[in-house]
């Protein structure tokens, strides 16, 4: 037998006998059942401190006395002082000798009370009620003295009209004290308990509440642990002289998404998602552990909206949208079971799949801001660009216990301003790459008038500034979207870094500190535009839903192809060809079970294919295709 199995039949079998001590201690069934459970509750945390299983029932007496008492310190009555005490109306079919034994008990004091119902209830020894009550036997001894006497000042004549059982006394002078003595106290305290309500599943609910005092019992350990080691660290440090070296700002500990392999990839199928609950008006997508979730921002026709997509089951389910008002943007990050969304204004939230609602999060600096975000590994960061006419420093920021904390501010390019500052986390370290452009004043020909070009720079965060980080050339210039994959940064943009008659898309593996740190990637038909690009640790899948960039004449590939790239390997390979949807395929979005690319519409104009379809989902072949 386990030991919660003991513990289930220890409870059923205690319960009634806790209860109704309880019920003299509180005189209300109902907190009577609240305290028995919770002292079942903390005799299940230290069930296994118990070795001798006789021995239970007495430990959790005494748990219960010990709960009721300070349950009555942390009281706080409000008392109305009146010339009479409130009447004080009994339950329908209560007896009335009920009512008089618990209003004379409601008159102790808490701890008086606790004694008169373990002395003379549960019949325990002044000895055994001391133990319990972790007070000497001489002050046990005054308080039944005490208590014993106001009872009968309180009962008297009062117990013998409310029950005729009680033995009248004979006429004559009134006696100076009642005929109420220790046995017929006890008899009057049993007769006060009945009858009983039915108990109801007592035990089993004692049992949940137990599990859930132990895990918060654990937690709260675990965390006063962390900061005595904490303490002791930075004394033991002060005593030693040691150097004031700041701490790192972030541990990046992020690993790539798990999920597929390319070969697992090339040799899926295309299945058609249901419809979406939304509108799909250009939505903002983020995988959160569990489903994909999906965020419209209201704009235009399109009202506010969100729903998560489960590509195991293919399944689509409405959730509670954030807190987003008519044309505020956000970018969202997901990490450590939760989804981060961080809004022009400044305000941020995060979406825990566990509780499904949105929780308020400190709120970032306002202005007219372009923010960046990703998850490290053991929190949120977030980058700040401030378009000012003057130039401002880039900032950073960590989420720390639902509050942000500054980091150093990024460097200034030494001519341009930047665009751009996506973060992302890799190899333990934070880095950012920065698109900055560059305004001239003349044309390319020397002529009156203006252009801007531009170019990147890959910066990494330090304990004390952002250093930048030698990047050969090869890579994207703007539209930067980054992802971790196995062994380097997927870095998918746009090829121009300024004011273009034509651009393309590009990607590259970019490799901080290697000899060859950027690797173009070329798939066949062309690169199209970072939103039609989704990444894991072992693949990268390119999808062809806008074309290939803007250059005239260029043919471009059929409608639904897609490219696979084997990081392992560095080779492409065609994948299967999803059926045509033309006008509706959207964005693609890498989960650990497949490739999500859905369906979409600007605008909030009507598209009737979106009736029939929410998108596509690729779906990996081979027996491992159902996990990450």
């Amino acid at each position: 037998m386990t030991s919660a199995e003991e513990f289930t039949e220890f409870a059923a079998a205690a319960s009634p006998r806790l209860r109704r001590t309880a019920f003299l201690l509180c005189g209300d069934w109902q907190a009577a059942e609240d305290l028995t459970q919770a002292t079942l509750a903390k005799v299940f945390v230290a069930w296994r401190r118990i070795s001798r299983r006789d021995a239970a029932l007495s430990y959790a007496t005494r748990t219960l006395a010990n709960t009721y008492l300070a349950a009555q310190r942390r009281r706080r009555v409000s008392e109305l002082l009146t010339s009479r005490p409130p009447d004080r109306a009994a339950d329908p079919g209560t007896p009335e000798l009920r009512v008089v034994v618990l209003d004379a008990l409601a008159a102790l004091p808490p701890k008086a009370r606790a004694v008169v119902v373990l002395r003379y209830w549960e019949d325990l020894s002044v000895e055994q009620v001391a133990v319990l009550l972790g007070c000497s036997p001489g002050n046990v001894k005054s308080q039944s003295a005490r208590s014993l006497g106001k009872l009968r000042a309180l009962l008297g004549d009062a117990v013998t009209a409310a029950d005729p059982r009680t033995p009248r006394r004979a006429s004559g002078p009134k006696p100076e004290t009642s005929m109420i003595d220790e046995p017929s106290l006890r008899d009057l305290l049993g007769r006060a308990a009945e009858p009983e309500p039915p108990l109801g599943p007592l035990a089993s609910r004692a049992l949940r509440a137990g599990v859930r005092l132990r895990r918060r019992r654990l937690a709260l350990s675990g965390a006063l642990s962390a900061a005595a080691a904490a303490a002791v660290s930075v004394v033991t440090a002060t005593l030693a002289g040691a150097p004031g070296r700041p701490p790192v700002p972030v541990t990046a500990t992020a690993e790539p998404a798990p999920g597929p392999s390319a070969g697992q990839l090339a040799h899926g199928r295309w299945v058609r998602i249901p419809p979406a609950p939304l509108k799909m008006c250009g939505n903002l997508a983020v995988w959160d552990g569990r489903a994909l979730v999906v965020i419209q921002e209201p704009s235009g026709g399109c009202p506010l909206g969100a729903a998560a997509y489960d590509p195991r089951v293919n399944r689509w389910t409405t959730i509670a949208p954030p807190p987003l008002l008519k044309h505020q943007w956000a970018v969202a990050a997901a990490g450590g079971g939760q989804v981060l969304l961080v809004v022009t204004s400044g305000a941020t939230c995060s979406w825990r799949p566990a509780t499904g609602r949105w929780q308020p999060l400190g709120t970032l600096p306002a202005g007219r801001n372009y923010f960046s975000v990703a998850w490290t590994g053991t929190t949120f960061l977030v980058t700040r660009l401030c378009q000012r006419k003057t130039p401002v420093p880039a900032q950073a920021f960590k989420l720390t216990r639902g509050r942000w904390t500054p980091l150093p501010d990024l460097p200034q390019p030494a001519t341009g301003r930047m665009a751009e500052a996506p973060p992302v986390a890799f190899h333990g370290a934070v880095y950012v790459v920065a698109h900055i452009t560059v305004t001239h004043h003349t044309d390319q020909n020397g002529q009156p008038g203006s252009y801007e070009t531009g170019y990147v720079q890959l910066l990494r965060l330090t304990p004390a500034r952002w250093t930048q980080v030698p990047l050969g050339p090869g890579g994207p210039k703007s539209e930067l979207a980054l992802t971790q994959v196995r062994g380097a940064i997927l870095a998918a943009g746009s090829s121009c870094g300024g004011m273009c008659t034509a651009d393309t898309g590009i990607a590259a593996l970019l490799r901080p500190g290697s000899q060859r740190s950027v690797i173009r990637l070329k798939a066949p038909p062309g690169m199209p535009y970072p939103s039609n690009v989704a990444a894991g640790a072992r693949a990268i899948v390119v999808t062809y839903s806008t074309g290939v960039g803007g250059l005239p004449g260029r043919p471009g590939p059929p409608p639904g192809a897609c490219y696979i790239y084997g990081v392992a390997a560095g080779t492409w390979q065609p994948g299967p060809t999803a059926p045509a949807t033309p006008r509706i395929a959207g964005p693609a979005y890498w989960t650990p079970y497949g490739v999500v690319t859905l369906g979409e519409t600007f605008g909030g104009g009507k598209v009737p294919a979106l009736a029939r379809i929410g998108g596509w989902l690729l779906r990996p072949a081979g027996p491992r295709s159902a996990r990450p």
